[in-house]
């Protein structure tokens, strides 16, 4: 077993930031309050972005007798920063240009969960020999036909389980009250928080509580409060599995049939709802299923493979 602790900071990451962007206040936005007023915007890469990874990571990993092996692994991992994008998946600095900073003067409004990190993530992979067939612990005499069909056969998975991607509720850019032509700086537009966001007893058509935003109220002269990767979306169970056979042909030829299986309890793995609160028949609505990492509508597919 081996436990190790894994901690990396990252400071200076590339962002766009708009150097004509003006304080935030109460009074009407005018680009003749701009620091350049003949430009619309001025787009500037700056060394804005930062992030900070921690992970605790255990692996155990066992062979015994007879070829059972299995080799499991659990990370409990914190990524926080302000260099990512509330609607990216990719981690930093993979997407080495975040999203616009909601405030340049004022870039921890922009701190929080990563989109792509998952808090806790377990995987387990494992060979286990059914124990029928020569040399196994049943059925050492089957020979012929019974042999071909019952005996010798490997029972095999790689199952995943983790929680799930961090999102970042937002509205539309004309409910922004901060009066600092956020639209114009396209950079993405967050509500008030009110309450936490996520529901204890969430449902496909009502995972996140809507009535936990709110834009800024009028005359506010502000920023939404909602912070960044506040709301966790639904994890992954992806159990694949496969059951092969290896027959001896000749000395130097053997014939591999193996069958494997995706996701084989068909469990639903969603895909992030909607977050827009400008958006309320969608928001919170669990309408799409994953894809990646075989974790999508379950599927089987059936191989004969020659080794020479």
């Amino acid at each position: 077993m081996r436990v190790s602790y894994v901690a990396s900071q990252t400071s200076g990451l590339l962002k766009f930031a708009d150097l004509n962007q003006v304080p935030a206040s109460t009074a009407p936005y005018s680009q003749s309050r701009t620091p350049y007023p003949v430009w619309k915007s001025v787009q500037s890469f700056e060394n804005l972005g930062f992030t900070n990874y921690q992970s605790l990571q255990t692996e155990l990993s066992r062979r015994f007798r007879a070829g059972l092996f299995f080799q499991a692994s659990y990370t409990l991992a914190k990524e926080l920063g302000n260099a990512g994008n509330a609607a990216a998946s990719d981690f930093p600095p993979e997407a080495p240009f975040g999203a616009v900073p909601i405030d340049r003067f004022n870039t921890r409004l922009d701190r929080g969960n990563f989109g792509a990190s998952r808090r806790h993530r377990f995987v387990l992979t494992g060979i286990f020999p059914l124990p029928v067939g020569k040399g196994r612990s049943f059925g050492t005499r089957l020979h012929g036909l019974l042999q071909t069909v019952a005996g010798g056969w490997d029972l095999s998975t790689v199952t995943l389980l983790q929680s799930g991607p961090y999102q970042t509720p937002m509205m539309s850019a004309n409910l922004d009250r901060s009066n600092t032509n956020l639209a114009g700086r396209t950079s993405l537009s967050r509500p008030d928080r009110i309450a936490d966001g996520n529901l204890t007893d969430p449902t496909p058509d009502h995972y996140y509580d809507f009535m936990a935003f709110a834009p800024p109220s009028v005359g506010a002269g502000r920023f939404g409060n909602a912070g960044e990767g506040i709301l966790v979306a639904p994890g992954t169970i992806a159990v694949a599995a496969g059951l092969s056979k290896t027959f001896a042909v000749t000395e130097r030829v053997r014939l591999r049939m193996e069958g494997t299986f995706t996701n084989l309890p068909n469990h639903p793995n969603f895909y992030q709802p909607v977050v827009n609160i400008s958006n309320p028949s969608a928001f919170g609505k669990l309408t799409k299923v994953q894809s990646a990492e075989n974790c999508g509508n379950r599927s089987g597919q059936i191989g004969v493979r020659v080794e020479f």
